[in-house]
């Protein structure tokens, strides 16, 4: 099931760079794994505990160096893709506007210098509210 939906996240990555709805939909889908990865590993933490506890072996509970890179890894990639969510609306609406340019379309390069300052106004607007400093990862 998750090789499944791993296959479906790669095919969607190409899709995405078409539009802002299927970007934000790829990576509601790259989220959605990384879900099911956790929800993964707390069965398989469940159950190495499960086997230890009946076979009378005795865990350490020390933190893993990894686990707490995997989880700075996790909060830098939500905060790379909100960031850059706002990032691709603009850059998509500017595409759009670039080709009115080119067509000389007076009408669709109003539209679209419309679409595109409100986009970047509002992306401005998200930019205040992102926390950089929860993604910072040390080095």
């Amino acid at each position: 099931m998750l090789n499944e939906d791993y296959s479906t996240l790669i095919n969607m990555e190409e899709i995405a760079e078409q539009s802002y709805d299927d970007m934000e939909a790829y990576m509601m889908a790259q989220e959605m794994v990384d879900k099911k990865l956790d929800e993964g590993n707390d069965k398989m933490k469940l159950a190495t505990e499960t086997f230890a506890a009946k076979n009378n072996i005795t865990l350490t509970k020390e933190s893993s160096v990894l686990a707490d890179k995997m989880k700075q890894v996790g909060e830098t990639n939500k905060y790379y893709n909100a960031i850059y969510l706002i990032f691709f609306k603009a850059y998509k609406q500017e595409g759009y506007m670039m080709e009115a340019v080119s067509k000389n379309n007076i009408t669709g390069i109003e539209q679209n210098k419309n679409a595109l300052l409100k986009y970047a106004q509002e992306g401005l607007e998200k930019l205040k509210s992102q926390n950089p400093s929860r993604a910072i990862l040390p080095y």
